[in-house]
């Protein structure tokens, strides 16, 4: 059959060409006898061209089920059968001479006579092993990525631009509590029964608009680029219901071609929500609870700190009276105990004031040089009878007239310069205050206080101005103290809007700044005594069992220029006569009333000892309020109640003269 396609001229043969084709070719007559393999052929089946010549085609070319082994049926009985080409199925391998199983591809077509009749069948195959190889390895790789998708616990679906479902996982379903086949091929929210898509269907409502997933779905669509960790609240029907549900979902882009698709990977956080409320609730419910104490110890501030100055105050009579050495030694170790104890509760009070927000900051003009003199005098004393060098630098260039409040700032100074005396045993202290500047019409002010001492360790820097925390916590500290001074300097630096920071090393020492602007004052401050005021009378209008007994002790004070005298209720009219008796006899010392501005009956009888002084002849009395806290008083407090001006309570007698 061969010799009739051979052709004559420089033409190549037909017999050569196929010998060259690189697909193997075998020719079989219709009886399926071999009767041509070209050279691709040969090395493909194991068998020479003179070898498989004149056998039978299933002999030289048997096919099998690569999986199973089973023999399969001839091509050429196929082709024949059908009248037309036809191909080998899936997973056909060759079984060549030497045994070795191998997957090929192959394509047997009849011969046909001019006349229609079969000559012969022709075969095409050609070894696909590589091939086979790599779609296996896709087919694992594929089953490998499934598996996983499958195992995660986030769910994942694989939406088109119109939202219609086209792949999900195990975990998505289990989450929606549906079928595969009730979302494949449909929009999810008609799988899921979304409350949106109720009434018309996904998509098609008018409350579809307000549907989140839609809307990050249609916003990839639009901009090719991931919507990541989107929260929000989804309802879906459920039974008679609905369920609410918060879900976290992230929709990324994914798009072979002109296909746009989205792979939705969501989360329910449901109880991570309801965890979250609970915690925010109990937060809530803690701070409203520290609010209460915060505001019932800042409300007690006047309870609190009057019985301790009471106590204070007689230890300080004791100690000006004549004892023996002992009875000295114990009344001066229960006055350290006392201040150190009034110490401990004034910062409790000033920080549970400054929780409750009831502090308030003046601003009125004073002379800054003047305080910051005052504070690094009160602790000369101490930080000389430590063996330290305390210098002070009040720098050109820093304005003294200015307006703030100077209580508040005289509070941080000392809690600032005390803590360096406090922490350091050998070397020096520092205080400058140097200008760094005008800000926003105001004068920027830096107090620098640095010492010697201990230093603090790197890693525990972050604890400095954290309330209740000190570098050295454990119970064998050296250093006594609440925690909260540092704290609460930085509160009300912050509250007049300033800073504070600070520096240090281990055994060299540490160095506070405290940075404050101060508006500018154009006059000279006027106190309301001046500096060179002589020394004054005063008769205290005070409340409290423990203060008035302090009148007993009258006769002690009237050396120093200072007579206490008994407050009394107005049910104890008796003890009013008696008073204004004292003021009589006090006339012509008399120059001042310090009153209490909190209760009532002290008003009344404050203001009834001023009018019976006045007509007496004291017109020239002058009443100055003053407050358990300072602090507490509001801008104009005294003027609004008619006093001269206003001073603190917790006068030492150590300071009388002032």
């Amino acid at each position: 059959m061969l010799h009739g396609m051979r052709e004559t001229g420089p033409a190549p043969s037909l017999a050569d060409t196929l010998a060259s084709v690189g697909d193997g070719v075998m020719v079989a007559d219709p009886g399926g006898i071999v009767l041509y393999v070209n050279a691709s052929g040969e090395k493909l089946i194991g068998w020479t061209a003179q070898e498989a010549m004149g056998r039978p085609f299933d002999q030289v070319f048997p096919l099998v089920d690569y999986f199973s082994g089973s023999a399969l049926r001839s091509p050429i009985d196929c082709a024949l059968a059908c009248g037309g080409p036809v191909g080998l199925q899936n997973h056909a391998a060759l079984i060549t001479r030497a045994g070795t199983p191998c997957f090929v591809s192959a394509s047997c077509s009849p011969i046909f006579c001019q006349n229609g009749g079969v000559k012969g069948v022709v075969v095409v195959f050609r070894d696909i092993d590589r091939i086979k190889g790599i779609e296996e390895e896709v087919r694992r790789e594929r089953n490998n990525l499934k598996n996983v998708l499958e195992a995660l616990p986030t769910g994942i679906m694989l939406v088109g631009g119109d939202a219609v479902v086209r792949w999900v996982n195990r975990p998505l379903l289990a989450l929606f509590e549906v079928r595969e086949d009730e979302l494949l091929g449909r929009r999810f929210g008609d799988g899921a029964k979304c409350v949106y898509s109720s009434e018309k269907g996904c998509g098609e409502g008018g409350a579809c608009r307000f549907c989140p997933i839609r809307q990050n779905i249609a916003a990839v669509v639009r901009e090719g680029e991931s919507r990541r960790d989107r929260l929000f609240e989804q309802a879906f029907l459920q039974g008679d219901g609905e369920c609410s549900r918060w879900l976290k979902a992230s929709f990324i882009p994914f798009s072979p071609g002109d296909d746009p698709q989205i792979v939705v990977a969501v989360e329910d956080v449901t109880e991570q929500k309801q965890h979250e409320a609970a915690l925010q609730r109990s937060r809530d419910e803690a701070e409203s609870a520290s609010r209460v104490k915060s505001e019932f110890l800042a409300n007690m501030s006047h309870e609190i700190r009057t019985p301790l100055n009471g106590l204070i105050g007689m230890v300080d009579l004791l100690l000006q009276s004549e004892m023996g050495r002992a009875q000295a030694a114990y009344a001066g170790m229960a006055k350290m105990s006392a201040d150190a104890l009034l110490k401990v509760i004034s910062d409790i009070l000033d920080f549970s004031r400054i929780e409750a927000g009831k502090v308030d900051i003046a601003c009125v003009p004073f002379d800054l040089k003047a305080v910051v003199d005052d504070v690094v005098h009160l602790h000369g004393v101490l930080a000389q009878q430590k063996g330290l060098q305390l210098q002070y630098s009040f720098c050109a260039g820093v304005p003294r007239q200015v307006r703030g409040d100077p209580d508040r700032l005289r509070q941080i100074l000392n809690n600032l310069i005390g803590n360096a005396v406090k922490f350091t045993d050998t070397g020096r202290i520092g205080v400058e205050v140097r200008a760094v500047g005008a800000q926003d019409a105001r004068h920027a002010v830096e107090f620098c206080v640095s010492d010697t001492g201990i230093g603090i360790p790197a890693g525990q820097m972050d604890l400095l101005f954290k309330r209740f925390s000190q570098v050295d916590g454990s119970v064998t500290r050296r250093h006594s103290g609440t925690g909260l001074g540092l704290a609460i300097c930085k509160q009300l630096a912050e509250l007049m809007g300033g800073t504070v920071r600070a520096e240090s090393e281990v055994g060299r020492g540490s160095r506070f700044y405290l940075a404050m602007a101060f508006v500018p004052d154009s006059g000279a401050p006027q106190g309301a005594l001046s500096d060179a005021a002589p020394a004054f009378s005063p008769t205290v209008v005070e409340d409290g069992a423990l203060r008035r007994r302090t009148g007993q002790g009258a006769d002690l004070l009237q050396g120093g220029g200072i007579w206490f005298g008994r407050a009394a209720e107005p049910a104890a009219g008796g003890e009013l006569s008696r008073e204004l008796e004292a003021l009589d006899r006090l006339r012509q010392r008399l120059e001042a009333i310090l009153r209490d501005g909190q209760p009532q009956w002290i008003e009344e009888t404050a203001h009834g000892i001023k009018q019976a002084a006045l007509r007496i002849g004291a017109d020239a009395l002058a009443e100055l309020a003053f407050k358990a806290e300072l602090a507490s008083r509001k801008q104009g407090w005294a003027d609004a109640a008619g006093y001269s001006a206003e001073m603190i309570r917790e006068i030492s007698l150590r300071c009388r003269g002032e």
